[in-house]
């Protein structure tokens, strides 16, 4: 459970502020194009994201750029790695999903 706390924390490379907007658009990324695990609300799986990412970059630096306006060279990399830790989050892409896959 400490653990879970520590990662939950706010760190040093983000603000309250930019942790809540990240979070907003990532509840209405899942909202539109993934389901996420019975059970489990798109907020709580857009917590486990960020605590996936937290865990294994060491900062919110990376959970904050998936929600950013990246260039379009940046895109790819970015969705490839928000659906990377929305699957491991339990979710599954929904047909709007699919069909959105390999766009640029």
């Amino acid at each position: 459970m400490a653990d879970l706390f520590e990662l939950a924390l706010v760190h040093e490379d983000a603000t309250v502020n930019e942790l809540l907007d990240a979070n907003t658009v990532c509840i209405g990324a899942l909202a539109l194009a993934w389901e996420v695990h019975a059970g489990f609300t798109p907020d709580a799986t857009c917590w486990l994201i960020r605590v996936q990412s937290v865990e294994e970059t060491g900062g919110d630096a990376e959970y904050l750029s998936l929600f950013t306006n990246a260039g379009d060279a940046e895109t790819a990399t970015v969705d490839a790695r928000f659906g990377e830790l929305a699957k491991a989050s339990g979710t599954t892409p929904n047909d709007l999903s699919k069909l959105l896959e390999g766009m640029e």
